[in-house]
């Protein structure tokens, strides 16, 4: 049997081979490793993930500190604060057991007006430059004044200062 393309027959096998090489797979990238070519901080939270493409750092001394924030259609304000990092590549304990001193770095997660206090995880920064630091984070914050805790997992900076 000789398939022809411009046949009933050949125009469906021809349309399925090209649904199936457009299709992507559904593999997740749970490898949070910075993409060092796209500033800003990215991060997820409740199954949605917040970007920040702007978000800008600040250095003071031996350290650095950086926000992002970003808000949705419906108005919820998503936002991220980490202080007191270190000038060095390495990983940072966020256990909050060191904040508030000026030698730990601390992690926040703003939601609305909700405040969440980094008690476990970590701040890995893999580089660090002149003008900018990279890396990864993830960390648990417990809502200052209550019990409610958020998980912040996928977490990515590539911030200018």
């Amino acid at each position: 049997m000789t398939l022809r393309l411009f046949t009933p027959r050949g125009s469906a096998v021809l349309l399925a081979l090209t649904l199936l090489a457009a299709c992507s797979s559904d593999k997740k990238d749970d490898d949070p490793t910075p993409d060092t070519s796209i500033a800003g901080v990215s991060w997820s939270v409740d199954g949605a993930t917040i970007t920040d493409a702007k978000a800008q750092g600040q250095i003071s001394g031996n350290t650095f500190s950086f926000a992002a924030n970003s808000i949705s259609g419906t108005g919820t304000i998503n936002g991220l604060t980490f202080s007191n990092v270190p000038r060095a590549a390495g990983t940072y304990d966020l256990s909050g057991t060191s904040a508030p001193t000026v030698t730990g770095a601390m992690g926040y997660y703003i939601l609305d007006a909700t405040v969440y206090a980094a008690t476990s995880g970590s701040l890995v920064v893999t580089s660090v430059g002149t003008s900018n630091a990279v890396g990864t984070f993830s960390f648990t914050g417990k809502m200052v004044n209550g019990t409610p805790t958020k998980t912040i997992t996928s977490g990515k900076f590539n911030v200018s200062y």
